[in-house]
């Protein structure tokens, strides 16, 4: 797949994990309100980030605890019984709901109870850049992958950890503007 294709494919997989991710955090938040649970304000949020960095800083060393998640990514079944384009948007609606793939973070989990303590809307509105950012950092990665020879791999699986704590320093940033907006 080249030029034009690869940009349609990108663009659905990117519609496709924000409209999931909107409708999780719209649930979310429509939850958080329904329950009567108070905002966590600044200095609960702050605490729910920290802790869920800790418990990503505990997975990376000891692998526990894990965070979540189904652990699995789409069916390979789906890209042979379906187009690249049909595959891009079933992907992205997973990869827009973290937990339904593999989600080796608990910043998800932190951003969600961060967003729908802050109200419905704020909750769509963190669902939205957490599925965006996992897209458009995984879509950066698969080129970097598909064009990475064996060497080069070994060198890129050896970053994982500071990819890591990169993606944790960028998830915690997100929530933080979000509670100022």
């Amino acid at each position: 797949m080249r030029g034009r294709d690869k940009l349609i494919v990108a663009g659905l997989m990117l519609a496709a994990a924000a409209t999931a991710a909107g409708l999780a955090g719209f649930a979310a938040g429509a939850a958080w309100e329904i329950a009567g649970l108070p905002p966590l304000g600044a200095p609960g949020s702050a605490a729910v980030v920290l802790m869920a960095l800790a418990a990503d800083a505990a997975y990376s060393r000891l692998s526990r605890p894990r965070p979540w998640s189904v652990g699995r990514q789409v069916p390979r079944e789906w890209s042979r019984l379906f187009s690249a384009r049909t595959v891009a948007v079933l992907y992205g609606a997973r990869l827009g709901v973290g937990p339904l793939t593999i989600l080796p973070t608990w910043l998800w989990w932190a951003a969600t109870a961060v967003g729908a303590s802050a109200g419905v809307w704020h909750s769509v509105a963190v669902a939205v850049a957490f599925a965006a950012v996992r897209v458009l950092v995984m879509v950066g990665l698969a080129q970097h992958i598909a064009s990475a020879a064996a060497p080069r791999m070994a060198r890129i699986m050896a970053s994982e950890p500071r990819a890591r704590a990169s993606c944790a320093a960028v998830g915690t940033l997100v929530c933080a503007v979000m509670l100022i907006w």
